[in-house]
C-alpha cells in the first residue's frame, strides 16, 4: 500500500483514477477544488476523513500539508483549453506555481515523493505535415499558451533534482467530450489523432505506482495503433452512433490551420511497461452507440427524420461555431 496524493482527482481522469487507486487499497488523499464532484467523492470513500483537503494547488500551505508523508504525488490539476489561452497570468499561476509549489513540497519533505506529472501531447505543436511523434522531438508550443506551460512544467521537473515521471496524454476520451464544444472547430479535419479512454489513462496512472521502470522517464500515454485514426473519421463515427447516420460534416467550419496532436510513436512501449490493455476504437464506438441508444436526448432525436436530424446539426453546429473560439476563450 502507498500514501498517493492526487490534485485533480475529482475530474475526468482524476475521478475514475481515485476510485481506482481506493480499489487497490491504497491511501488515498484527493485535491481539487470544491465542487459537487469532489464533495461526492470524498464522501463516496470517506476521504474527508483527513479533514479539508479541497483548494488550489496555488495554495503553498494547503500544498504543503497535503505533500507531507505521501509516497506519490500524481498530479493532473491544471487549467486547460480554452481557459488557459483565455487567461495566461491564471494558467500561469495554476499550471507552473503551482507546479513549484508541489516541487517544493516534495523536496521539503526529504524528497521522499514520486511525482507523476500529466503532460501534453500539446507540447509538440503543429504536426499536421508530420503526424508521427517521438518522445524525444523538440518542442514547439507555438501560440499554445496551455502547451508553453506544460513544456515548461517539464521542464522545471527534470532540474528540480526529485524523482518524477513524465506522462504526455494524446486526446483522451470520455462521454463528457459528445456534447459539441467551440474548441472542436480548432483542429483540422485532416489531423491525425491517437485516442485513449479516461478509464484507461486512469488505470495507466493506478499502474504506474510501484513501477520502477517508469522513473525519470518522459512517456508517451495513449491508446496505441488501435486508437488512431483522422479528426474527420472519428467525429464521422460519433454521429453515425448517436444515430445521424452517414454525416457529412460542415467542412468550412474547421481550422485550416494546424494544431496540435498526432499519432504517438512511442505510446506502444508505454503500454508494455505498465502491462495495460487499452480499449481501440472499435470499443469506444460500442461506447458510443451505447449512449446513442439510452440517452434520453438522442432517444428523441431519434423520432425525427433522418435527415431533418442531419439538417438540424448542421445548424447547430454553424451555430456553435460562429461563437467560435476566441468567444469561448472570453467565456472561460
Amino acid at each position: 500500500m502507498a500514501k498517493i496524493l492526487v490534485t485533480g482527482g475529482a475530474g475526468m481522469i482524476g475521478a475514475p483514477l481515485t476510485r481506482q487507486l481506493v480499489y487497490d487499497g491504497h491511501d488515498v488523499t484527493l485535491m481539487d477544488l470544491r465542487s459537487p464532484a469532489s464533495l461526492h467523492i470524498l464522501r463516496e470513500f470517506d476521504l474527508d476523513r483527513k479533514g479539508n483537503t479541497l483548494g488550489s494547488v496555488t495554495d503553498q500551505r494547503l500544498v504543503d500539508r497535503l505533500v507531507q508523508g505521501q509516497d506519490y504525488v500524481i498530479h493532473l490539476a491544471a487549467v486547460l483549453p480554452p481557459k488557459a489561452d483565455a487567461n495566461h497570468e491564471l494558467a500561469q499561476e495554476v499550471n507552473i506555481s503551482g507546479l513549484d509549489n508541489i516541487i517544493r513540497a516534495i523536496i521539503n519533505n526529504q524528497n521522499h515523493a514520486v511525482l507523476i506529472f500529466a503532460s501534453s501531447v500539446s507540447v509538440y505543436g503543429n504536426r499536421l505535415d508530420s503526424p508521427e511523434i517521438h518522445t524525444d522531438d523538440l518542442h514547439n508550443p507555438g501560440e499554445d499558451y496551455y502547451a508553453l506551460t506544460k513544456s515548461n512544467g517539464e521542464k522545471h521537473i527534470k532540474l528540480a533534482g526529485i524523482k518524477y515521471a513524465i506522462f504526455q496524454l494524446g486526446a483522451v476520451f470520455g462521454p463528457e467530450l459528445l456534447k459539441p464544444q467551440p474548441l472542436m472547430f480548432k483542429m483540422p479535419l485532416e489531423t491525425k489523432i491517437e485516442w485513449m479512454h479516461k478509464d484507461d489513462a486512469a488505470m495507466a496512472f493506478a499502474r504506474a505506482i510501484g513501477n520502477e521502470a517508469i522513473l525519470e522517464q518522459t512517456l508517451h500515454l495513449a491508446g496505441g495503433e488501435a486508437c488512431r485514426c483522422a479528426y474527420k473519421e472519428f467525429l464521422e463515427m460519433v454521429y453515425e452512433s448517436l444515430g445521424f447516420g452517414q454525416y457529412s460534416l460542415p467542412k468550412n467550419l474547421f481550422s485550416k490551420k494546424g494544431w496540435h496532436c498526432g499519432y504517438m510513436a512511442d505510446s506502444e512501449k508505454t503500454l508494455q511497461i505498465l502491462d495495460l490493455f487499452p480499449r481501440g476504437l472499435i470499443e469506444i464506438r460500442q461506447e458510443i452507440e451505447e449512449i446513442g441508444r439510452t440517452d434520453l436526448r438522442f432517444k428523441a432525436l431519434r423520432i425525427i427524420p433522418k435527415r431533418l436530424r442531419q439538417q438540424l446539426m448542421t445548424s447547430y453546429l454553424q451555430v456553435l461555431a460562429e461563437g467560435d473560439y476566441e468567444n469561448s476563450k472570453r467565456k472561460a
